[in-house]
């Protein structure tokens, strides 16, 4: 996950969710975020910027990434 290809705003979601919950969930949280099913990093990154809603991917990234450490099995990872 490079920090550098994120646009503003989301690269910062990434660089957290990476960091708290693994480099393996962070492409997983982004992922549902932007809609696609894609994990590859690289083009996460490159969806986010040609959005225009980066503020909505914010948003969603952040309620899922909530939803994860709320749900009973992020407990015993």
């Amino acid at each position: 996950m490079v920090g550098d290809a994120w646009p503003k705003g989301p690269d910062q979601i990434v660089f957290d969710t990476a960091v708290n919950s693994g480099t393996g969930r962070a492409p997983q949280i982004m992922g549902t975020a932007i809609g696609v099913a894609t994990r590859n990093p690289q083009e996460l990154a490159a969806l986010a910027f040609r959005s225009a809603d980066t503020v909505g991917i914010v948003k969603r990234a952040c309620a899922r990434r909530a939803s994860f450490y709320r749900s009973p099995a992020s407990a015993a990872a």
